[in-house]
């Protein structure tokens, strides 16, 4: 519940939300709640071909998207 929270604050405010992470698997876990509650977001992580990380990214700055799920990894380049 409180990433519901987070994310309807986050809507109310205009603020966006970046979720690091070590390992896919918890960022697995974390987009299966985020799509259970229905809310938008985008990943980014080393099974992405950089085209589509490029135009993400490039969403993200632009805000049109308000939750992104990194792995450490891939946001440690570029």
């Amino acid at each position: 519940m409180r990433i519901l929270f987070i994310h309807r604050t986050a809507a109310l405010t205009a603020l966006s939300s970046i979720v690091f992470s070590f390992f896919k698997k918890t960022l697995d876990r974390m987009a299966q709640l985020l799509h259970y509650f229905g809310l938008k977001f985008e990943r980014v992580d080393g099974s992405v071909p950089i085209a589509k990380r490029r135009r993400v990214l490039d969403e993200f700055e632009e805000g049109n998207i308000s939750i992104l799920l990194v792995t450490l990894g891939t946001g440690a380049v570029g």
